[in-house]
């Protein structure tokens, strides 16, 4: 392929510039076809993201939770120490998957009330970035810090005027949300 594309030989070498973007495109359009492997790697193991979370009955699965602790509190923050190649590259995909997941709250148990997407188009560390970065709950799930009646999070610091607003609007938010027996799931 390397004659065929950059005139290579092995009498004459030379750099292949090919735009491998161009390369890449598909045979419908008038280009090569010749798949991008690492994007094609990047959705087959963001697959095995959705079949983890598809049924919970397989052995596999239990093999999964208990060797990476993927329960505390989800799949999405699972420690990378120690990983097969396997999982390290499922992890690769939780990173680039993440931001097209959002959660439909259950009983609370999974959803990180400020990292996950589950209000919004964005998570709430991200909308509330001022009330974030002084909050002493990063990572706790939204069960932990709600209990239907208070919000439970403590400041570093005291807060202005405008941060204040924040909070009401946060609180706004957080008063519609009502947990349920059923587990958190993934949209």
């Amino acid at each position: 392929m390397a004659h065929f594309l950059w005139n290579n030989s092995e009498t004459n070498h030379k750099y292949h510039l090919a735009n491998w973007q161009l390369v890449a495109q598909r045979k419908e359009i008038g280009v090569l076809g010749v798949p991008d492997l690492i994007n094609l790697n990047l959705c087959l193991l963001s697959s095995w993201i959705f079949r983890y979370h598809l049924d919970s009955s397989p052995i596999w699965r239990q093999i999964v939770d208990y060797k990476y602790k993927t329960e505390k509190p989800n799949l999405l923050c699972c420690p990378d120490l120690n990983v097969s190649p396997f999982w390290r590259g499922v992890l690769w995909a939780i990173k680039a998957a993440k931001m097209g997941i959002r959660w439909t709250i259950g009983n609370g148990h999974k959803i990180r009330f400020w990292e996950d997407i589950w209000f919004g188009n964005s998570s709430l560390a991200t909308q509330f970035w001022p009330l974030y970065i002084i909050n002493e709950q990063h990572g706790k799930t939204i069960a932990e810090v709600w209990d239907g009646e208070t919000l439970k999070l403590s400041f570093r610091r005291t807060v202005s005027e405008r941060i204040m607003q924040m909070w009401f609007e946060l609180l706004e938010i957080v008063e519609d949300v009502v947990l349920l027996e059923d587990e958190d799931q993934i949209m």
